[in-house]
Formats: C-alpha cells, sequence, structure tokens
C-alpha cells in the first residue's frame, strides 16, 4: 500500500491574529518557526520518495524544514474564501454567520459567497494524493505539506459525519497518515503534535504504529 503523510504548515501571523487566512501568503510567525524547527528533528532522516508543497511560502518553508527542494503542486494551495479573505473569524461570524453555521453544519456551499465548495478543494487535492501514489508505488511514501481546509477536506470524505469546518481538527505542523491508494484510502494517523510535545486528544484514536 502506498503511503501518504499529510502535514499541515506551521502557525503563521495570520493564524495569531484569528483571520481566516486562504491563498493570502501571511509569514510563518515565531512559534511557527519552532513549530517547523521540531518537525525538522522528527522528519529528517527519514526516507521519502517524494516531498510535495503547496505554493503558498507557509506550506513551503515548513516543507523546507526536512526536504532541501520540495516540489510545488498549486492543487494544494489552501481554500479560495472568497469574501472572507484576510477578515477576523469574529468578523465574518457576526456578518456572515449564517452561511458561515451552514458550511459548519456540512452544506457545501461556497466559502464567503464567492470561494471555492469543500467539495472542489477535496476533487483537487485527491487527484494529486491519486497520482502521488501511482507515482511512488505501493512500497512508497510521499509527503504532502498543505494546509488545514485541504486536509479537513481529505478527512471529510473519509470519516463523513465530519463537520467541514475548515481548521477544526488539523493542528498547525501536526502530522496525519493515509494508507492505500486510489479509491481505496484509509486514515491511518490523524492530528500527531508529539514532536511538539502535546498530543490532541482527538488524535488519540488515529494515531498509527511506526513513525512519522
Amino acid at each position: 500500500m502506498s503511503q501518504i503523510v499529510l502535514v499541515r504548515h506551521a502557525e503563521s501571523e495570520a493564524n495569531v491574529a484569528a483571520a481566516w487566512q486562504g491563498r493570502g501568503n501571511a509569514a510563518l510567525s515565531p512559534t511557527g518557526w519552532s513549530q517547523v524547527e521540531a518537525l525538522a528533528k522528527r522528519m529528517n532522516g527519514r526516507n521519502f520518495d517524494a516531498v510535495v508543497s503547496s505554493p503558498l511560502d507557509r506550506a513551503y518553508e515548513t516543507a523546507s524544514a526536512f526536504s532541501p527542494a520540495p516540489e510545488v503542486e498549486d492543487d494544494l494551495i489552501e481554500i479560495d474564501l472568497g469574501n472572507w479573505e484576510g477578515v477576523a473569524f469574529d468578523v465574518v461570524a457576526e456578518k456572515d454567520g449564517v452561511l458561515l453555521r451552514s458550511i459548519y453544519d456540512g452544506v457545501d456551499e461556497r466559502f464567503g459567497e464567492i470561494g471555492e465548495k469543500m467539495s472542489e478543494v477535496a476533487a483537487r487535492a485527491w487527484a494529486v494524493i491519486d497520482g502521488l501514489a501511482e507515482r511512488v508505488g505501493p512500497d512508497g511514501t510521499a509527503v504532502v505539506v498543505s494546509h488545514g481546509g485541504v486536509i479537513d477536506s481529505l478527512i471529510a470524505t473519509l470519516l463523513p459525519t465530519v463537520s467541514r469546518r475548515p481548521h477544526r481538527m488539523a493542528s498547525n505542523a501536526s502530522i496525519s497518515h493515509l494508507v492505500g491508494g486510489p479509491g481505496n484510502w484509509r486514515l491511518a494517523r490523524f492530528n500527531d503534535t508529539a514532536h511538539l510535545g502535546r498530543v490532541p486528544a482527538v488524535a488519540e484514536h488515529y494515531l498509527g504504529e511506526g513513525d512519522p
């Protein structure tokens, strides 16, 4: 079975500011750089057949911590948030609370009225992952460094009862682990942040054998 290691980028300045962050290119925060260092210690020395990153700096810089030259894949970019890009969480909740709640409840609507749907994000992300699986083969391992919304869109298709709320579970600099192949993926590990000195409760049921 092919293995895909999903890594969410380290904390960004927009995360600190509690603002919606889609395709904006916010820099990593000081805490984010500390997370990158911890992630590098865990990942360095591992043999990966491919390391592929979103084109946004916060993902590429995270990937560069354990790969000298990550590949860039445009379809791993974060959700197009439409009118919500860069807007504070509380402002969106006050102004567009009905739409926001609908999305949180799993209705496949466009973010910020004119952005992407989660189903569209999942479709492009799965296409990348399926392609990587075919490329590395049944014995290969690829790392995908992307974003909370992208990872959550993938998890939502494997665990359909999970809310599609972006960033609900995928923590900054977390590791999740898919095994299988096109049309037959399963989640072996989810939201593992042991390298950061903590293991979120939601991860405990999904931690797989081995490391990372």
